[in-house]
């Protein structure tokens, strides 16, 4: 019975070291998992697939709304200095809502056009099945 017992430690000691060091069951430092009482865009569909750049955060409490992304860039890897025009205009894929309200994501600058909406701690993969659709989003809104 204590050889099996050494036999698992040992085994679960492997284990853990191996999946330390491929990452594989750690969050990575890539990760962007949207704040608590944020509300935030990825540019890519499935958030990235987990990668932090090409991201957006709305706190709920400095930025009640925003009428037109045209004037937000994306944090961007490939441009750190964001000298280069990357706005979130017309390039959301996927949303997540962290806030205490719900959130409106409309197509149009001014909140106009197509909506959707997001209710407090939802989130949408991928924004082509939605009303507002993919690489369309323009302005967001809360309600509270």
């Amino acid at each position: 019975m204590l050889r099996d017992k050494k036999s698992w430690a040992v085994m679960a000691g492997v284990v853990l070291g191996v999946s330390t060091l491929t990452g594989v069951g750690t969050a990575s430092a890539d990760d962007y998992t949207c704040d608590k009482r944020e509300f935030c865009l990825w540019e890519n569909p499935y958030f990235n697939r987990g990668s932090q750049w090409d991201t957006y955060g709305f706190a709920q409490w400095n930025a009640r709304e925003d009428g037109n992304y045209n004037n937000n860039k994306w944090r961007d890897k490939k441009v750190p200095a964001h000298d280069e025009v990357d706005v979130l205009d017309n390039e959301a894929s996927s949303a997540r809502n962290r806030t205490y309200c719900g959130v409106i994501l409309w197509q149009h600058v001014g909140h106009g056009g197509a909506r959707t909406t997001l209710y407090i701690d939802r989130e949408k993969a991928f924004l082509e099945d939605e009303n507002v659709g993919d690489n369309r989003a323009s302005s967001h809104s809360f309600v509270c």
